[in-house]
């Protein structure tokens, strides 16, 4: 084979292989995907207006291209479970359950931005009794002046620990297990950055849950 030959035979192998990615990546580039800050996937629980189930590894990309050519198509849930597809439409307002599975991930149409998003949160456990010795939450902790429920999720997060818990404005503790001294009330204190949220009280946490694993598959 001469050599100008091999040459044009590699540039249409690279035209070919640069025509079958760009359909993908703009079709993504036009939706957001939704993940709430502490690691957890989120779906729609509305009745979608439209449902379709693939057989096909590329049915994650075929939603997503329907939904794209839908008048007024605001954006899908994607089951990877049972490949299936749930577009939403006409909507100005969506209720989102951010969960522990992940099987079911919402992806929003950038094109519609003005969407009124109510959140069904399980995140939060509930308030927790300590002791210095040992710490309810035992893998790691540290204190901070600018304390937020998102700041102490990615220190524990960075740590690899699944729960964490924000006490007494400035405390952050991580770990994979909670309630060793069980249910408690009076976790009232604003975190020291971020008057909006409570982090816990005196010897009691604010204990909520991240998903590590979401964090790693993605």
């Amino acid at each position: 084979m001469k050599i100008q030959e091999y040459v044009s035979k590699i540039l249409l192998l690279k035209i070919i292989l640069i025509k079958s990615i760009q359909p993908k990546d703009s079709v993504f580039t036009k939706l957001s995907y939704k993940l709430k800050e502490y690691g957890n996937h989120t779906c729609v629980v509305d009745e979608p207006d439209e449902v379709f189930t693939f057989q096909k590894n590329d049915s994650q990309l075929k939603c997503a291209s329907i939904c794209l050519k839908t008048n007024n198509c605001i954006g899908f849930n994607y089951h990877q479970n049972n490949n299936t597809c749930q577009i939403h439409k006409n909507k100005l307002n969506i209720n989102m359950e951010y969960g522990e599975w992940t099987s079911c991930s919402f992806y929003q149409n950038n094109f519609f931005d003005n969407i009124n998003v109510a959140s069904i949160e399980p995140n939060y456990l509930g308030c927790y009794a300590d002791s210095s010795t040992p710490r309810d939450l035992s893998g790691y902790l540290i204190y901070s002046n600018e304390l937020t429920h998102n700041s102490c999720w990615n220190v524990c997060f960075n740590q690899k620990f699944q729960y964490f818990g924000v006490q007494n404005q400035i405390g952050c503790y991580c770990g994979n297990f909670y309630g060793r001294y069980g249910l408690t009330t009076g976790c009232n204190e604003l975190c020291s950055g971020s008057p909006s949220e409570l982090c816990g009280g005196f010897s009691m946490s604010s204990v909520f849950r991240g998903n590590i694993s979401l964090f790693l598959q993605m």
